[in-house]
C-alpha cells in the first residue's frame, strides 16, 4: 500500500496494489494500482491519469485543477509480452541444441 499524506513540489508517479492521495501534488499524477483513493484533503495541481481495474475513488471536496484520465487496464499486454519471452527462450534454446548437434557432428 502507498500512501501519500504529505506534500510532493512536483508530479508523482507510483505503482502498487492500493493507492492514497492525502496531500498535495504540485504537478502531475500518474499512478497504476488495483486500487486507488483520492482523499477529501487531496490537491492535484495538473492532470490525473490512472491505471487500474476498479475505478477511482474521488471523494467530493478532493481538489484536481487538471483532468481526470483512466486507462483501460489490458491483461492481454502481460500474455504479449510473456508469449515474446517464451517465443525467445524456445529460438535460443533451439539454437543451442542445433550449435551442439553440428559439435557433435
Amino acid at each position: 500500500m502507498i500512501n501519500v499524506a504529505g506534500n510532493v513540489n512536483r508530479g508523482l508517479s507510483a505503482s502498487g496494489g492500493e493507492i492514497i492521495l492525502a496531500g498535495t501534488i504540485g504537478g502531475d499524477v500518474e499512478l497504476y494500482a488495483e486500487s486507488i483513493e483520492i482523499e477529501p484533503s487531496a490537491v492535484i495541481k495538473g492532470n490525473l491519469t490512472y491505471t487500474g481495474s476498479n475505478e477511482a475513488v474521488i471523494h467530493e471536496n478532493a481538489v484536481i485543477e487538471g483532468t481526470v484520465n483512466r486507462q483501460a487496464f489490458d491483461v492481454s499486454d502481460f500474455d504479449t509480452w510473456g508469449a515474446g519471452i517464451a517465443d525467445s527462450l524456445v529460438f535460443y534454446l533451439s539454437l543451442t541444441f542445433s550449435a551442439i548437434v553440428l559439435f557433435l557432428l
